[in-house]
């Protein structure tokens, strides 16, 4: 079952949620927004926090490390799926925020401020998506050999 969820803690998210899809703003440049599909939603979304990873970095920060913390405005809890439906469902968000936001890294986009309630009903707009992706991409794994007569 897809449940979005806004403006949200990450205690407020179900224990049991797992796949999930994401819309985060940089806390530290509130113009800069950031999303993304994680199989372990609340994991992921911690990872975006204040705290930088301990140890020395192994290469220049990248954009989510540049502007951290990152503070989750919506959530999308789409069950237990396969990376692939994950994935087909991230697409689906990016290209209605590409079409609408200009793009400042693979997953990320500059907005305004008073666009929070426009991104929302983007994202909100998406879930008929989502659905139709998940009921298509109902499989724990895409068995090529299988799928193409190939034998072992």
């Amino acid at each position: 079952m897809i449940q979005s969820y806004y403006g949200t803690r990450l205690a407020d998210i179900p224990r049991n949620a797992t796949c999930g899809l994401y819309l985060l703003r940089s806390t530290s440049n509130p113009s800069y927004y950031r999303m993304g599909e994680s199989a372990a939603i609340k994991s992921r979304l911690g990872s975006h926090g204040g705290n930088p990873p301990k140890g020395k970095w192994k290469k220049a920060p990248n954009f989510a490390q540049t502007f951290r913390p990152w503070e989750p405005i919506w959530i999308a809890t789409i069950g237990d799926v396969s990376k692939l439906a994950r994935v087909a469902c991230e697409h689906l968000l990016f290209a209605a925020f590409a079409a609408r936001f200009p793009l400042v890294d693979e997953s990320a986009f500059e907005a305004d401020l008073d666009d929070v309630a426009p991104l929302l009903e983007l994202a909100e707009s998406a879930m008929p998506g989502f659905a139709s992706i998940l009921l298509v991409q109902n499989r724990d794994k895409f068995d090529k050999k299988a799928h193409w007569g190939m034998s072992q």
